[in-house]
């Protein structure tokens, strides 16, 4: 099992985090620590990416890994659920 990159809401902000982990899944759950609501996730990717896609939506950077969303994160969303590379969670 190799590291992967996550994309999730926080449902209460509506910012994204994007981030990698080995497990996502429980990843979700440590990112709640602190927070009402665990962040919803929205895709993972089979590769190590997060790097990449920071600095393809640094503009959008709010702070860290979280990023507002103008609509080119849900997009690249999209593509990437298009292939066999992306395991999108949330229809």
């Amino acid at each position: 099992l190799g590291t992967k990159t996550y994309i999730a809401l926080n449902p209460l902000s509506g910012l994204l985090k994007i981030g990698k982990s080995i497990d996502p899944d429980a990843r979700m759950a440590n990112l709640q620590t602190g927070a009402a609501l665990k962040p919803e996730l929205l895709a993972v990717i089979d590769d190590d990416i997060e790097r990449v896609l920071h600095k393809r939506f640094r503009a959008l950077r709010v702070f860290g890994g979280w990023f507002r969303d103008d609509g080119t994160i849900a997009e690249f969303i999209a593509e990437q659920k298009a292939t066999s590379g992306c395991r999108g969670v949330k229809p």
